[in-house]
């Protein structure tokens, strides 16, 4: 009895971790994942033990490799499969359907896994006490290279034939087990079934690589087609003003034909200057390598003119040399400089600083505030903490997300206090 409580709990443990990659949760262990494994746990067990409290007898399935599942019986099997698939909808805050292909394709994944080991020990003849805990070991390696390693190919949403896969994937693998427990069925030999979990692995991770790279590709797309645009406006904004520049520069020849003296032409032709030349984030953004930035960070610019601040950019490389996608870059711009309006007052400067430091680079944002101690600092980037209202459930996702994406791309997190130029906090990212 020891033995089956320990191997239900390892079990359900593999089938836990798999499911929050697959769900890709921020939950960590909460109350809400402990309950999850409590309760599928004790169920698990429940039909374990049907046997032992019937006097023996039992219409439980016999597996061929060691008992894949936590369950014993059939009813056991849809029983686990629905309640898992009820708690997911209370852990995962995703939407009824995608919490179906997120269980599914937890199960697959944990029945790839399990299959692979049992098929393993069968081989090599060894004892079947090492299944649940091997599987466990294989499953917590295989959870920590796709959550720090991979974790971008599991963090877009499925697309309609990734739907269709894992719910194939996910039938075949049932039916290959529940074939498996009919005595009157030929068995597939462990070398056999190694090969095709093997191959099944090998096509999804294909499968979720290929999705990654089109939805990269169509996330580039939607950045041009909204930021290009933005940027030839500014530069037809340049060039509405060429007919200024030119009754400017007539009115300067003026001043300095009909100036009495040298001092009265020179206050004069200042003043014609200071009205008609660019600011220092025009010529930045015009000048600016990657349109598709320089379009957000005009956006940005005109909302910061908006709230009576300033919007100051200073960039010493080349913005194209930034190693993370379009998409990513914005977003990490979008938060950074949002939060920094929001944390600032009419008339302060807020710096985007793009540079690089020895062989890596720096994305900061800077802006005035008050000195903030490292506890503080570090609480920034928790999930769901936020310094403003909490009436929102949105609130607190910024810097969380900033975080993720410097993990995505083993970057570093910045946050210091810069006490050189009067108090400033600068945040960002060293990719």
């Amino acid at each position: 009895m020891g033995q089956l409580i320990w191997e239900t709990a390892l079990d359900v443990l593999s089938i836990l971790l798999l499911m929050q990659l697959a769900g890709r949760t921020t939950a960590g262990f909460s109350s809400k994942v402990f309950g999850w494994g409590a309760v599928i746990f004790l169920f698990c067990l429940f039909d374990q033990t049907q046997p032992y409290l019937s006097g023996g007898s039992s219409n439980g399935i016999q597996f061929s490799y060691n008992e894949i599942l936590p369950v014993a019986t059939i009813p056991g099997l849809i029983g686990l499969l629905f309640l898992t698939l009820l708690i997911n909808s209370f852990v995962f805050k995703r939407t009824h359907v995608e919490i179906i292909f997120i269980t599914m394709l937890g199960f697959s994944m944990y029945l790839l896994l399990r299959l692979f080991v049992a098929a393993a020990v069968d081989l090599f003849a060894v004892s079947t006490v090492i299944v649940s805990p091997l599987t466990l070991l294989l499953t917590a390696g295989f959870y920590g290279l796709v959550k720090f390693k991979f974790s971008a190919y599991l963090s877009q949403n499925l697309n309609q034939f990734m739907k269709l896969l894992i719910t194939a994937i996910f039938i075949f693998l049932l039916y290959m087990i529940l074939s498996s427990a009919n005595p009157d069925s030929p068995g597939i030999h462990p070398f056999l079934m190694e090969f095709m979990v093997v191959m099944v692995s090998a096509i999804l991770g294909w499968l979720f690589y290929e999705q990654r790279r089109a939805q990269v590709t169509e996330n580039r797309i939607k950045a041009i087609e909204k930021y290009i645009p933005i940027i030839d406006e500014l530069v037809a904004e340049v060039r509405a003003r060429q007919h200024e520049f030119s009754n400017k520069l007539l009115a300067i020849s003026s001043i300095l034909q009909s100036a009495e003296d040298m001092e009265t032409a020179r206050e004069q032709v200042s003043m014609y200057v200071d009205n008609v030349k660019l600011t220092d984030g025009q010529h930045e953004l015009l000048n600016m390598d990657h349109k598709v930035i320089a379009g957000f960070l005009y956006t940005k610019m005109k909302r910061a003119e908006q709230l009576k601040m300033n919007l100051c950019i200073e960039r010493s490389v080349p913005v194209s040399d930034f190693p993370c996608e379009d998409h990513d870059l914005i977003e990490v711009l979008g938060i950074l400089i949002d939060n920094a309006m929001e944390a600032c007052y009419g008339g302060d400067t807020i710096t985007v600083n793009m540079l690089r430091y020895h062989d890596r680079y720096e994305l900061t944002v800077s802006n005035p505030a008050e000195y903030m101690d490292n506890t503080r600092m570090m609480q920034l980037f928790k999930l769901g903490y936020s310094t403003k209202s909490t009436h929102s459930k949105d609130r607190g996702y910024g810097l969380y997300n900033v975080q993720q994406i410097a993990k995505q791309y083993n970057g570093k997190i910045i946050a210091r206090n810069d006490q050189k130029h009067g108090n400033k906090l600068t945040i960002g990212i060293q990719f």
